[in-house]
C-alpha cells in the first residue's frame, strides 16, 4: 500500500513538472508569435527578451502555485523563494541565449545547426527555471532514515 502511495506521489510531481515546462514553453511561444506579428523585435530587442524571460518565469510559477494550492496542500508553498529561484534559474538560460545569439552570424539563421542550438538553449532555459523553482523546497534530511 505504501508503494502505491509513493508511486502516485512521484507520478503527481512528474506530471506537475511536465505541466510547468509546457506552460513556460507555451507562454514563450505565444509571446514570440505576438512579437513577430507586431514586428517589435527589431526596435525593442532587450525588452522582448525580458518579456520572454518573464513569460517563462510566470508559466513555471503559475502552474507550480496552482499545484501547491490545490494538490500538495501539506507542503509549504514558499512562493517568494520559488519565484526568486525560478527567476534566477531562467536568467541563466536567458543570459546564455543573449550570449549565443550575439555569436551566431545572421547567415546561420535557419540552418539545422541554428535550430538545434535554439532547442538546446530552450531546454537550458526550462531546466534552469525548474531547478530554481524546486531548489527552495529541498532540505537536508535530519534524523534516522527508515
Amino acid at each position: 500500500m505504501a508503494d502505491n502511495k509513493r508511486a502516485r506521489y512521484l507520478f503527481g510531481w512528474l506530471l506537475t513538472i511536465l505541466l510547468q515546462a509546457a506552460a513556460a514553453v507555451l507562454l514563450v511561444i505565444g509571446i514570440s508569435s505576438l512579437v513577430a506579428a507586431l514586428r517589435l523585435d527589431t526596435r525593442y530587442g532587450l525588452f522582448v527578451d525580458f518579456l520572454l524571460w518573464a513569460g517563462h518565469v510566470l508559466g513555471i510559477n503559475l502552474v507550480g502555485w496552482l499545484a501547491f494550492r490545490w494538490v500538495w496542500k501539506d507542503i509549504q508553498p514558499k512562493t517568494r523563494q520559488r519565484l526568486i529561484g525560478s527567476g534566477i534559474g531562467a536568467l541563466i538560460g536567458w543570459l546564455l541565449l543573449l550570449f549565443i545569439g550575439e555569436l551566431v552570424p545572421v547567415e546561420a539563421v535557419g540552418t539545422p545547426t541554428y535550430h538545434l542550438l535554439t532547442y538546446v538553449i530552450l531546454l537550458v532555459f526550462v531546466l534552469g527555471g525548474l531547478v530554481g523553482y524546486y531548489l527552495p523546497g529541498l532540505k537536508p534530511r535530519t534524523g534516522k532514515r527508515r
